[in-house]
């Protein structure tokens, strides 16, 4: 396998919709009458995937992921697809990707002390005083 399409598989298996649908149009069409509204969401460019394997690489104990989020374009009408990386560990919160074809803008959250903290904890083992 060339180290491209080993960089799309791994993206490709860690991409997942939204968890916060809730906020943002569905991201598959639901029957055919709504096909139109909303296409599947574009795939995710080669530097992404590149990017967010070498994040983990330097971040293995780190829960994040990238997800594809459609929004509206209003100045075309048509419906466009934006990935944003989320964090396991600090729900709720999702993170532009960049500066240009970068995740340095995330990895700025992963160096955050709070964070650490999190990660740390999810790391160690708990204790029993029983």
């Amino acid at each position: 396998m060339t180290g491209e399409a080993a960089n799309a598989d791994i993206f490709q298996t860690r991409l997942r919709p939204s968890e916060h649908a809730s906020e943002h149009p569905p991201h598959c069409a639901n029957s055919d009458t709504d096909s139109d509204m909303n296409p599947p969401p574009q795939t995710a460019p080669p530097w992404l995937g590149q990017a967010l394997q070498e994040m983990r690489m330097r971040y293995p104990a780190d829960a994040f992921d990238v997800v594809a989020i459609q929004r509206p374009n209003p100045s075309t009408g048509s419906v466009v697809t934006v990935f944003r990386a989320v964090c396991g560990d600090c729900p709720g919160k999702l993170y532009t990707v960049g500066p240009g074809d970068t995740l340095n803008n995330f990895e700025i959250h992963l160096r955050d002390l709070s964070h650490r903290r999190r990660v740390d904890e999810r790391s160690q083992p708990r204790r029993s005083f029983l």
